[in-house]
């Protein structure tokens, strides 16, 4: 009876936990769509969490019971939702668009000393003055630990935000080198989304995410596209992409050039007609359509390579489960072979594959037919080897 007690509790805290994440990552979004950026949104939710915890703290008895430690978890986590829907439902909306090359003087760096530096001095004013205020010990560790799960994540995400804003991006065509680029396409709302899943020891060299550094050996990280073939990708040619209007910071990956509404279409033919190849994600959006339709029309589809994504077999049901569910708030759609050779044959493309599999490598002839290069990749180069071996071979001809 007592396991089955254990194993119940247990499995409210992880329902509690992945509702919490799930809520506080929407209203999350939720501010970000209203306009605002992503230092200022991060403060946000952790002021939120300071908040929940702070008050369960003080209105909570100090117990080792059961109840109470329930207690000690929800009503936090009630609490920090409560206060993040507040901010996402009072602040007013602002227009989060902006062109050009993204350029920050924020001192990242400095903010997250600053925020480690703060969270020391706390603790060191809990341990010093903890019997005045008469809590008994079970509290201190409380507030300590309180203080170290809010401020240590938020100063790891400055610093890894001043990383993020090292990353070059372009200006103007011009700025490329003299090697012709390979250009990305994909939906704006999808280049975030995980490409691969897998263990951190072997996936965390790809990403300097903060995920990915909290993670202990054993547990699986998520990478992107971007993060997980671009230094491959660099052998064939400098990785290129147009930026979303609604980036604070060049994601890493490709080097961003962020044309306005007016002229992104035309930036856009320069960019294809001066690269040695253009990679695409199986995904969908009305630009990313426009630019599929515009490959075909100017003749550059020998130059297209549509890359699927590999097996994640370390994934349980669970995982895969909580990854679309976090997509949907996202705002993406899944999307199947099925839907996107459908749709790439209305643009004129002959996708000739019930369906390649994953790790797959697909390019086209002169009259747009598909070509199965390979399947079943599961590392870096075994997608962008094909890929090089054909374009220079095709070249050479």
């Amino acid at each position: 009876m007592e396991t089955i007690v254990i194993l119940l509790f247990l499995a409210i805290l992880i329902i509690i936990f992945a509702g919490l994440g799930l809520l506080i990552f929407y209203l999350y979004l939720k501010i970000r769509r209203k306009g605002y950026q992503p230092p200022f949104v991060t403060l946000i939710t952790f002021l939120s969490f300071g908040i929940g915890i702070t008050v369960a703290l003080l209105i909570l008895p100090s117990s080792n019971k059961n109840i109470f430690i329930f207690l000690d978890i929800s009503i936090p986590c009630l609490l920090t939702g409560i206060s993040m829907a507040t901010f996402a439902l009072i602040l007013p909306k602002r227009n989060a668009r902006q062109f050009g090359e993204r350029k920050r003087k924020f001192p990242f760096a400095m903010v997250g000393t600053g925020i480690i530096a703060i969270g020391i001095l706390i603790i060191l004013f809990v341990l010093y003055s903890w019997k005045s205020f008469g809590w008994e010990f079970l509290k201190l560790i409380q507030m300590i630990s309180a203080v170290l799960t809010l401020l240590l994540p938020l100063s790891l995400y400055f610093f890894y935000l001043e990383t993020r804003k090292k990353v070059h991006s372009l200006r103007t065509v011009n700025d490329l080198n003299n090697k012709p680029p390979v250009l990305y396409l994909r939906a704006f709302n999808q280049e975030s989304q995980y490409f691969a899943v897998g263990p951190v020891e072997e996936y965390g060299q790809y990403t300097k995410g903060l995920v990915a550094r909290m993670s202990k050996a054993g547990q699986n990280v998520g990478v992107t596209f971007e993060e997980y073939l671009n230094a491959e990708i660099s052998s064939i040619g400098p990785l290129v992409a147009l930026g979303s209007p609604e980036d604070y910071l060049p994601p890493e990956g490709a080097s961003r050039m962020y044309a306005d509404d007016k002229n992104w279409m035309s930036v856009f033919k320069e960019l294809s007609k001066r690269a040695l190849c253009i990679i695409i994600e199986v995904g969908k959006s009305e630009n990313l359509v426009w630019e599929l339709k515009d490959i075909k029309a100017n003749g550059f589809e020998q130059k297209l390579f549509v890359i699927t994504r590999p097996t994640n077999k370390r994934q349980n049901y669970l995982t895969r489960k909580f990854l679309s569910i976090l997509s949907k708030i996202r705002g993406i759609d899944p999307i199947s072979w099925a839907l996107f050779s459908e749709e790439l044959g209305r643009i004129g493309y002959n996708l000739t594959l019930s369906d390649p599999g994953p790790g797959s490598v697909i390019t086209f002839d002169n009259k747009g037919k598909s070509i199965l290069l390979t399947t079943g990749s599961k590392m870096p180069s075994d997608f962008i080897s094909p890929m090089r071996h054909w374009i220079f071979n095709r070249n050479k001809s």
